[in-house]
């Protein structure tokens, strides 16, 4: 098992010869560090160049006295209800 198997079943043949039975995992256990390994390298150097894009702030509103529709804070006419607003 040092070996990284795992040892089903062991036979000795008529000319002394011992064969095994085993599952070996030690190459895939291997081969999955090497793969998460990686990929995590890779998730860094993506992140690094990709960057969020910074959201633009946003245009101060109001509310409509009279429909309750948010129309910009400079609008003098409401575009729900064409009602003027102060």
């Amino acid at each position: 098992m040092a070996r990284g198997e795992i040892v089903l079943k062991t036979a000795t043949d008529a000319a002394g010869k011992t064969t095994e039975s085993a599952i070996l995992y030690g190459h895939f256990v291997g081969t999955v560090l090497d793969f998460l390994i990686i990929s995590f390298v890779m998730w860094m150097i993506v992140r690094t160049f990709i960057k969020p894009v910074p959201v633009a702030a946003a245009e101060p509103t109001k509310k409509c006295p009279e429909c309750l529709e948010m129309i910009p804070a400079a609008a003098r006419r409401c575009r729900a209800c064409t009602s003027q607003v102060a």
